[in-house]
This record gives C-alpha cells, structure tokens and sequence, in this order.
C-alpha cells in the first residue's frame, strides 16, 4: 500500500493462478463455509458466510469482472 496526497493506493494483481498485492502471493483457490472454521489464516468473513482463501488455484475464468469469487478475492487482498 502507498499514499499519495491523503489517498491510499491498494495495488492488487488478480492473476489465474494467484493473487498479488506490494506485501503478499495467495493461491486464488477459495471454500466457502457457513460456520466459523476451525482453523485459523486467510478467513475472510462476508454475509454471514467464511471463505477460506489460498487452498489451491481457480480454473480459467476469461471475464474475472463477472466472477462473485474474485470480488471476494479482492476484499481479501484489501
């Protein structure tokens, strides 16, 4: 993240295969779980549901802007 004149700048690559930020690489791979999970790293909790991030890659998807998962890969990168 840098700041420029009071305005952050998140950068985020959305690549296929990982997600890569200044300060992180994440598999793209995402489970989604309707109670907390036990387990604990890359969680991302949104409506309600838990989304474990980074446990194996997503297959090709050509329009990623359409895509409800990579919306959710973004708020994690963020």
């Amino acid at each position: 993240m840098r700041e420029l004149k009071n305005t952050k700048i998140i950068a985020v690559d959305h690549g296929y295969g990982n997600m890569k930020t200044a300060n992180t690489v994440t598999p793209t791979g995402i489970k989604a779980y309707e109670t907390e999970p036990i387990f604990t790293g890359n969680i991302l909790e949104y409506n309600g549901i838990y989304y474990r991030i980074g446990k194996g890659h997503k297959e090709f998807i050509p329009d990623k802007a359409m895509d409800e998962e990579y919306y959710l890969l973004t708020l994690m990168a963020m």
